[in-house]
């Protein structure tokens, strides 16, 4: 089976051939093109085409795509462009099935390669069990993904926009912070986000709700190179990633285990592995269930390719 796969966003477009490969994909021939220069998805998707003969041959597309999908329709987040999947099969001749970008990486995970995961807690995993799959990025995703003998359903959800709890008094001080700063409502995307980030460091820098924020690829920087004020900014940002990712894991008994993606969690692995960490530790302070917590296997998802092998799968299951 030969499938055309995207990741569909709104500075980039990524597309790919995937070929089945037991419960994966290998996904081969990748070309990136700036979405901003195509007027329309079709336009890239015919570039593609020409680009790579051999995608003449597909059987199916699967398109990730930076935006709410609704009855196979999204209009694309940060690009001025309207994707009706009936729309791309008429032009193309060939089934073609929408996604959620971050729903894409939950078709991935149950047939992952193991090196597309870093480990943080070992735990145990049960094959038909729900994954908690969540990721910190430009904004802060969350899904459940539900395998089984009938194909992998994934659930997608809006919870990065639930309230924001706070746990310590330096978070309830945070919550004030973020009050003033966005006038009401404070969400989970709005301190575990790269945003986010930037907002918890002007917090610890003692900054007014107002003023500017400094680029979160500085404060990542700064920790791992040893600024105090920086550390401080990441290790409670770690903290509060490890509590709502215990909180994502406790709402389905995650024992299929917990997924990090995102573009985050990549740079600050060391600092997510420490055993007695901020992240973990908070990932197991849930009270009577600590035990619980401590049972779950915890991973970090560095594929690079996998929102194009779960928008495979995606395809492949429709």
């Amino acid at each position: 089976m030969l499938l055309l796969t995207g990741d569909i966003g709104g500075t980039n477009a990524r597309l790919a051939l995937a070929r089945a490969e037991g419960d994966s994909f290998a996904i081969e021939a990748v070309r990136v093109y700036p979405s901003a220069e195509s007027g329309s998805l079709i336009e890239v998707l015919e570039r593609y085409r020409s680009d790579e003969p051999a995608a003449q041959g597909v059987t199916a597309m699967g398109l990730g795509v930076a935006g709410p999908v609704h009855r196979q329709t999204c209009r694309v987040t940060n690009l001025p462009w309207h994707i009706d999947a009936a729309e791309v099969a008429a032009s193309f001749g060939t089934p073609v099935r929408l996604v959620n970008d971050f729903e894409a990486v939950g078709f991935a995970l149950p047939g992952l390669p193991e090196s597309g995961l870093v480990t943080l807690q070992q735990g145990e995993r049960e094959p038909d069990a729900p994954m908690a799959l969540l990721g910190a990025g430009t904004g802060l995703g969350e899904a459940l993904v539900l395998p089984g003998r009938g194909g992998t359903r994934v659930v997608p959800g809006e919870g990065g926009h639930a309230d924001f709890a706070p746990q310590t008094p330096d978070d309830t001080a945070l919550l004030a912070f973020l009050r003033a700063r966005h006038g009401g409502h404070v969400s989970w995307e709005r301190v575990l986000s790269g945003a986010g980030l930037a907002a918890v460091h002007a917090f610890h820098a003692g900054a007014a709700p107002e003023a500017d924020t400094v680029d979160p690829a500085e404060i990542t920087a700064g920790a791992l190179a040893g600024d105090p004020r920086c550390g401080a900014a990441v290790a409670h940002f770690l903290a509060l990633y490890g509590a709502e990712a215990g909180n994502h894991a406790l709402r389905s008994v995650a024992r299929g285990g917990v997924y990090l993606a995102g573009g985050i969690a990549p740079r600050l692995l060391d600092r997510l592995r420490e055993p007695e960490g901020p992240f973990l530790c908070a990932f197991r302070d849930k009270g009577r269930f600590a035990s619980l917590m401590g049972g779950l296997s915890v991973q970090v998802v560095v594929d690079p390719w996998v929102a194009l092998r779960g928008a495979a799968a995606a395809a492949a299951s429709a």
